[in-house]
């Protein structure tokens, strides 16, 4: 498989118009214009849509457990899956969810409101990687100020479209 973190951060398009590993939506009045139509665009064609809120005070464990448990509940990847990949010590969370992500075959597009909430640098880096382990990820992360995702998808050469929403 191809790396998904060959290709440098490009410029800003100027609208919402296609599918990059990870797409940084930056909200300047509170709002995600066009972000719904364009999400039900890419369900028609066949992605899987997964809504997860950063609460803000997450450490990288608790972030993946949440992001565990919705892929669970979403019924994207079954329970055992995960948890024979995680060995359970602090901070392998994210190796259960990588694990797991690597038998998803369909288009799965995660959104991440709050993103800017993300405390630590090491959620980021981990998202990252993930973004790495299969194609089929998307990561689309919605914030009213800088994401440390942003820091990281630079660090790690992730392709990433930008896009300014206002309202």
């Amino acid at each position: 498989m191809t790396s998904g973190i060959t290709d440098p951060p490009r410029a800003a398009p100027t609208r919402l118009d296609e599918l990059a590993p990870l797409t940084l939506i930056e909200r300047t009045d509170g709002g995600i214009p066009k972000i719904a139509e364009w999400l039900r665009r890419q369900q028609e064609t066949g992605a899987a849509i997964l809504w997860l809120d950063a609460e803000g005070g997450d450490d990288a464990d608790a972030f993946f457990q949440r992001l565990e448990s919705s892929l669970v509940q979403a019924g994207i990847v079954s329970a055992g899956l995960t948890a024979a990949a995680s060995p359970g010590l602090p901070g392998t969370a994210w190796l259960g969810v990588a694990a797991a992500l690597e038998r998803v075959a369909e288009r799965l597009i995660v959104v991440i409101e709050n993103a800017d909430r993300l405390d630590s640098f090491g959620v980021a880096r981990q998202l990252c990687a993930l973004l790495d382990t299969t194609s089929a990820l998307h990561i689309v992360a919605c914030a009213r100020n800088p994401s440390p995702l942003s820091a990281a998808a630079s660090r790690y050469r992730v392709r990433t479209v930008t896009v300014t929403a206002t309202v």
